[in-house]
């Protein structure tokens, strides 16, 4: 599952940097988490209005999904708290007079069969779309064509394969990654930055980083970003770290 409209994040971190790091860490591990999968038989094939909540994060991301075409575009970006007013106020708008439902309480029990449970494996992670792939998409002209195209794609998620809408917002997709791969600015994120993130979720201390990586180094020098680690070495490390994307990945860097 690929998300598209990230130009909403770019935005977001122009006028609040403070939550750089926190959001595209968490847009940067998104693909890592994504498996092969059948795609749900539905009648309706989108949904609209979900919320995701990044990391360990106040933040929220609210987006739409289209099943079949395997993508979600993002809505809106802001903090929990915005999200939770933002939420309050379309309750309001849809019950002006406020609404009271019935509702019955029902206990059940689920219970896993045998052989339900399964463990991923590595084949089955889908990662990153590769730069290649994506470089042979027809780029546009300039930003406002790019951010035209993200409207367009907005109004047409909701629509079904099979559909001459479907079939434009397909063709749009392509072009949309594209630009947001290569042409999009976000701030950039440092090795120092990952890390000083995950030391914080973890609470680690710096003194703790060398035997991680099972090197000799100067923790306070590499957080700094004055020492830079070999490949192998930083791998070892994202690894005892716990973080969902590999060193080589380096988007948004």
């Amino acid at each position: 599952m690929t998300f598209i409209a990230t130009n909403k994040i770019a935005a977001y971190l122009e006028r609040n940097p403070a939550a750089k790091t926190e959001l595209l860490v968490w847009l940067k591990s998104y693909p890592y988490f994504h498996f092969k999968m059948q795609p749900p038989v539905i009648e309706k094939p989108y949904s609209i209005n979900l919320m995701a909540q990044p990391g360990h994060s106040n933040y929220a991301i609210r987006y739409d999904i289209n099943f079949a075409a395997d993508v979600k575009l993002i809505t809106w970006v802001g903090t929990k708290t915005e999200h939770d007013e933002l939420r309050a106020r379309e309750m309001q708008e849809q019950y002006p007079e406020g609404a009271q439902r019935k509702i019955k309480v029902v206990s059940v029990t689920l219970k896993a069969g045998a052989g339900q449970v399964r463990t991923i494996k590595k084949s089955e992670i889908i990662g990153p779309e590769p730069d290649g792939a994506l470089a042979m998409a027809e780029p546009f002209a300039n930003t406002i064509a790019y951010e035209d195209a993200v409207g367009k794609a907005t109004l047409l998620l909701q629509s079904k394969p099979g559909t001459n809408e479907y079939n434009e917002f397909m063709q749009l997709l392509p072009r949309i990654k594209r630009y947001e791969r290569f042409d999009l600015q976000f701030p950039k994120l440092s090795v120092a930055d990952i890390v000083k993130r995950q030391m914080q979720v973890l609470d680690l201390m710096p003194d703790d980083l060398p035997s991680f990586a099972k090197a000799d180094f100067d923790p306070q020098a590499f957080l700094a970003g004055q020492v830079d680690l070999p490949g192998k070495t930083l791998t070892l490390l994202y690894k005892h770290l716990g973080l969902g994307f590999p060193a080589k990945d380096k988007r948004f860097m």
